[in-house]
């Protein structure tokens, strides 16, 4: 019988004095080992080995299947279950299979909130290394992910992959209920909260709650905005009468005095309340007026489940007018939508006309047909900083000039929105501006500038 040898410090035995000698160096800390081209150091000489092959570029291990190549055998086996589809790390707390050891240990951290790799530079922690590398790019500016069609970059390999899906049209994920699929797991599971009525975000700031997280985040936006604002509505909180002690005050302040007094006429008297509804009716005569066709009840022949995926949960997201003889002309939807004030540069704003679009292109009869959505604004506006408070009629005016603008070779997109009398600065419209969102990309790639 041979003689095994025991560490001293565990319950570590082997027959073989080189393997204990090894050993003790998990417990000594020591790495005798060194690499003559990085001056990375090893425990063990076997190590030292297979991290050279990190310059070599050696890769002595073949799997037989799809020929891929690996520097260690470890990395051929885990691969091997690519193909097996076997895993055999089980968590214990909920039964989740992993083909390899070190998703198991990451997933774990998942139960116990552990996150022990720190970024160096802003101090914030992560479960995971890959994550870690990952955020760092946002302080290097690194994108090294690049799209083979349009040359478009992205820091995650993920962001890259979603982005493809607007080059295929693919859209593997698909709602068990109705049936509607989406390009991103997110959207489908803010989808699914259509038919819950599920609101999990709660503002930070006030009792009101969100079926989606990027729109408490809008949300969040405005409290933080209204902060630095001095001018405070003195109103009742949703009364038409000055707030008195005993009254609970309404919570709007507005960047400026004009804003304040827009509000008040708009939200706190009888008429401003009135005259919400009536700007509609006034370009359907301005519509008239110039001999242009258009229909106020043909989108109520479209199911729009999908839109209601906005802040608040309950709009209708319904456009106001669809041209028909501009629909001909141009071989497209052309729809106008007369704004609403209370989310006019807001990104729940484009988010529902980005729904309604989406919407159309999956509707049966409108497949492949292209879709532009001209959103006109009858209120005041900023541009380069100079204030634009335009009597209606030659807002119109602008409007019609947008409209006739458009030509077959303006419509190079599947949706096209174009923004009539909005805040712009340098030629941007200041939606989205300094974003990186999800939102904020399909703004860039929907949105015409004329």
């Amino acid at each position: 019988m041979k003689r095994k040898y025991a560490c001293n410090k565990c319950n570590y035995e082997t027959e073989n004095t080189g393997h204990l000698k090894a050993h003790k160096r998990r417990h000594t800390g020591e790495k005798p080992y060194r690499c003559e081209q990085c001056d990375k150091t090893f425990s063990r000489s076997s190590s030292l080995k297979i991290h050279k092959r990190t310059h070599t570029g050696e890769k002595p291990y073949r799997c037989e299947q799809c020929d891929q190549a690996f520097a260690q055998v470890g990395h051929l086996q885990s691969h091997k279950r690519t193909h097996t589809g076997e895993k055999p790390y089980q968590c214990e707390q909920c039964d989740q299979a992993f083909a390899q050891a070190h998703q198991l240990q990451s997933h774990k951290r998942t139960h116990t909130g552990e996150k022990p790799y720190p970024c160096e530079q802003c101090g914030q922690t992560f479960a995971q290394t890959g994550t870690l590398q990952t955020h760092k790019r946002t302080h290097t500016g690194e994108k090294p992910h690049q799209c083979e069609q349009c040359g478009q970059a992205f820091a995650q390999i993920g962001n890259l992959k979603i982005h493809k899906r607007n080059h295929t049209g693919e859209k593997p994920y698909q709602c068990e209920q109705c049936g509607q699929t989406f390009a991103q797991a997110h959207q489908l599971q803010s989808h699914k909260r259509t038919h819950t009525g599920e609101k999990p975000y709660l503002c930070d700031h006030c009792p009101k709650t969100f079926s989606a997280s990027c729109n408490r985040t809008v949300h969040h936006k405005r409290h933080e905005m209204q902060k630095n604002y001095k001018f405070m509505c003195i109103m009742q909180d949703g009364g038409l009468q000055i707030c008195t002690n005993g009254d609970i005050q309404c919570t709007i302040r507005c960047k400026t005095e004009r804003d304040l007094h827009y509000h008040i006429q708009r939200h706190h008297t009888e008429e401003g309340i009135a005259k919400k509804f009536h700007s509609e009716t006034k370009l359907a005569e301005f519509f008239d007026s110039n001999g242009i066709k258009y229909e106020r009840d043909w989108m109520n022949r479209i199911s729009f489940r999908s839109c209601k995926n906005i802040e608040g949960g309950k709009q209708s997201a319904r456009p106001d007018f669809f041209l028909v003889e501009k629909s001909v002309e141009l071989g497209c939807i052309f729809l106008v939508g007369n704004d609403e004030f209370a989310h006019r540069q807001t990104k729940c704003e484009f988010q529902r006309l980005y729904n309604i679009m989406q919407a159309l292109q999956q509707a049966d009869g409108f497949k492949d047909v292209p879709i532009v959505y001209v959103r006109f604004n009858p209120h005041f506006y900023r541009i380069d900083g100079k204030f634009y408070d335009l009597p209606l009629e030659k807002a119109h005016a602008i409007l019609l000039e947008k409209i006739n603008s458009i030509t077959k070779e303006h419509i190079t997109k599947s949706m096209n929105l174009l923004y009539v009398n909005y805040d712009m600065q340098d030629g941007k419209l200041c939606i989205f501006e300094g974003d990186e969102d999800d939102y904020s990309q399909l703004y860039r790639e929907t949105v015409i500038v004329l």
